[in-house]
């Protein structure tokens, strides 16, 4: 996955993704939070010094969190797990490796080192990490066959639309704030520490106490901006994703497991702005409309 980012292929993906319409709002996100670290590190170091530092610091750590160790730090956070039991390799390896040579013939530059982790879960649940990383729950392996093979075929899309790398942007930006926010309080408290031995001051208290509350505020700000920001990507990336695994021939299984796998709870506006609950109508409607001729009410 990593050596995939330098490569040619994906690193002129990567670029065509940046300038789609849809992603517009991630990229102006980056660029209030880049502008934000900059922002807090102009409290400890003058201003040119603090926007190199922000930009040196913000590359430094995606570059971390896209290498190897990075991904296996996400799969640990997630609660991906190595598959050992025999009864979840049996079901779930053939249909893995099946799907994987499928895909492969749609996209022949898709990595070669994806794997599949399993995770314990009630819910039906399939994700991509990083772009070598699928973790599906325990919940799926009951389904039945067509409908897993539909749903990696999805994931295996997300992948070769290189999906993964903006949620990571966003999420690993997220992080950033609030790692900021608690080490400016911090640095905060031990200064105010310090200068109360020194020469203490109630305008030097209140202009401390206003910096954390505007850092804590518009941090808070960016990061609800970040979620809006990224559910709307995240709708027609997964509309691009069902595109890909129509055109593989697996539309019909994956309308089927659309119906039968997504969360029916969609009329409520906080979870559809926040938790990105997509629409399973109108995501079957769009896969009727290229051609799959999947019925449930007849």
């Amino acid at each position: 996955g990593y050596k995939s980012l330098k490569n040619g292929r994906y690193s002129m993906s990567f670029i065509k993704n940046i300038i789609r319409k849809e992603n517009i709002g991630i990229l102006i996100y980056l660029l209030l939070n880049l502008a934000f670290i900059a922002y807090v590190y102009m409290y400890f170091m003058p201003r040119k010094e603090a926007i190199v530092w922000s930009i040196i610091s913000y590359s430094l750590y995606f570059l971390v969190v896209f290498s190897p160790l990075g991904e296996a730090v996400l799969r640990f956070i997630f609660g991906c797990r190595r598959i050992k039991r025999e009864d979840q390799i049996e079901k779930l390896e053939p249909l893995f490796i099946s799907t994987y040579k499928r895909m492969m013939k749609y996209d022949k530059h898709l990595p070669k080192n994806i794997r599949v982790y399993v995770k314990r879960d009630n819910r039906f649940m399939a994700k991509s990490i990083g772009l070598r990383t699928i973790v599906i729950s325990d919940s799926l392996l009951y389904k039945n066959n067509k409908d897993i093979e539909a749903i990696l075929a999805h994931e295996f899309a997300h992948i070769s639309n290189m999906d993964p790398v903006w949620t990571i942007l966003v999420s690993v930006g997220n992080i950033v704030i609030a790692g900021l926010i608690v080490i400016t309080g911090i640095c905060l408290k031990i200064s105010g520490a310090i200068m109360k031995q020194i020469h203490p001051s109630l305008l030097l208290k209140t202009l401390k106490a206003l910096f954390f509350f505007m850092v804590s505020f518009f941090g808070g700000v960016l990061i609800v901006i970040s979620k809006l920001f990224l559910n709307v990507s995240q709708k027609y990336n997964e509309y691009r994703a069902d595109a890909i695994v129509f055109n593989v021939g697996l539309g019909n299984e994956l309308c089927h497991a659309i119906d039968t796998c997504i969360e029916k709870d969609q009329d409520n506006v906080f979870k559809r702005l926040f938790f990105n609950l997509q629409n399973s109508n109108e995501r079957i409607h769009r896969l009727q409309n290229m051609g799959c001729n999947y019925k449930n009410y007849v």
